[in-house]
């Protein structure tokens, strides 16, 4: 195409997309404007039918099973089970927990009665034996994380509580209750600590009293410094006396036994760190040290017997 043919064309092209750029945009309805903000909400049927098969099948299945699992344990090793979940934080419900539990405590010694009688291996008396100690083992091992967590739960609160007494203290002596002193901690901390003292205002705003609601947070959390400080708490309202100096008191107290705990654990290092060095690091030196002496007295022995024949 030839430049004379080929302006024409380009004037064309140019005046349509001019023309389009001024010309109105066309009129939407109602609907067509109000359709990006308005959103379709699937039903309960949809939404069910939506899910995977796992999130269908298995999971409902596996809920029920755990339910049918934990409400044949005995009401004691449930209110056991309950207490030690809400000491350790409450990770998972009781209904999970005795679940786990439970499968843990006959998945074990089931595995090992298929593996042998898959190797055809009798289940004689050291078969029951061994039957025994995986039934133990899962019992123990399905408890030891809970405990864990339990411990480690009491270290940071024990850690975290002088600090918090220190500043209920400072807005108990500028004028605020005892509650807003702990709406402050939970306000401006962070911590097992902080969520013991919100729940604790909790229960408090809902009806439950003072001195119950102190006692469930020092039942839930089982810390010897957190026992101490609410049975003075209960003590002092109890009788009337002013909370602000039992506070500056229960401080320096809580601060001094967090002195003395350091002071154990810094004796401790010395003698736990005796079996690492025995075992570990005395080996290698006396290794380093008289290897080559070793290696030289060898030698040396060698040589004498060759000159001796």
């Amino acid at each position: 195409m030839t430049m004379p043919e080929l302006i024409p064309l380009l004037t064309f092209v140019t005046t349509v997309l001019f023309v389009l750029a001024l010309a109105p945009p066309p009129r939407r309805t109602l609907r067509q404007r109000l359709a990006p903000y308005t959103r379709r909400y699937a039903s309960a049927r949809e939404r069910e039918l939506a899910g995977s098969v796992v999130e269908r099948l298995l999971l409902p299945a596996g809920r029920s099973l755990a339910s049918l699992a934990a409400s044949t344990a005995p009401a004691r090793i449930r209110e056991r089970a309950a207490l030690d979940l809400a000491r350790a934080g409450q990770p998972v419900d009781v209904t999970t927990y005795l679940a786990l539990r439970g499968l843990a405590m006959l998945g074990l010694p089931l595995a090992y009665v298929v593996v042998a009688a898959r190797l055809g291996r009798p289940l004689d008396l050291p078969g029951i034996g061994a039957v025994a100690l995986l039934f133990l083992a899962g019992s123990h091992v399905s408890g030891w994380w809970v405990r864990s967590r339990i411990r480690e739960r009491e270290r940071r609160i024990e850690r975290a509580l002088p600090s918090a007494l220190d500043l209920i203290t400072v807005c108990m002596e500028a004028g605020l209750a005892f509650d807003a002193g702990l709406a402050k901690v939970v306000e401006k901390t962070r911590g097992p600590l902080a969520e013991e003292f919100a729940r604790a205002l909790q229960e408090m705003q809902l009806g439950k009293p003072r001195r119950e609601a102190l006692r469930d947070l020092a039942r839930r959390t089982a810390v010897r410094d957190l026992s101490s400080f609410v049975a003075a708490i209960a003590q002092a309202d109890q009788m009337g006396i002013s909370l602000a100096p039992v506070m500056r008191s229960l401080a320096d107290e809580v601060r001094v036994r967090r002195r003395q705990r350091a002071e154990e654990q810094a004796m401790q290092a010395a003698i736990k760190m005796l079996f690492p060095l025995v075992f570990c690091i005395l080996p290698a030196m006396v290794l380093v040290v008289l290897g080559p002496a070793f290696v030289t007295l060898y030698v040396e022995i060698l040589s004498q017997m060759a000159y001796g024949r």
